[in-house]
């Protein structure tokens, strides 16, 4: 059995690792990877309400209760719609 070659280290050239050098130099701590990301949003209420109202809709569908799938789509749009106009998510 061969083994497979193993792939060459990168090597950190000097003109990159400069800034690394000069902060590490001066005691500044190095910023983390989480750090340097843009911060996310915690959840997206909206969204999940309507995919829960589309699935309550399936089951109404399944139920054959036509007038309250009628119903709750008509919720879903009006709902959808003032939260857009009005600017809150």
């Amino acid at each position: 059995m061969r083994c497979q070659p193993c792939l060459p280290r990168r090597r950190l050239s000097a003109v990159g690792a400069l800034p690394i050098l000069r902060r590490l130099a001066k005691g500044e701590p190095m910023p983390s990877r989480s750090s340097e990301r843009a911060p996310q949003r915690k959840g997206r209420p909206r969204f999940w309400l309507s995919l829960l109202l589309l699935m309550l809709i399936l089951v109404l569908i399944g139920a054959g209760q036509w007038d309250l799938v009628v119903a709750v789509f008509i919720g879903l749009v009006v709902g959808n719609a003032a939260s857009f106009l009005l600017g809150k998510d």
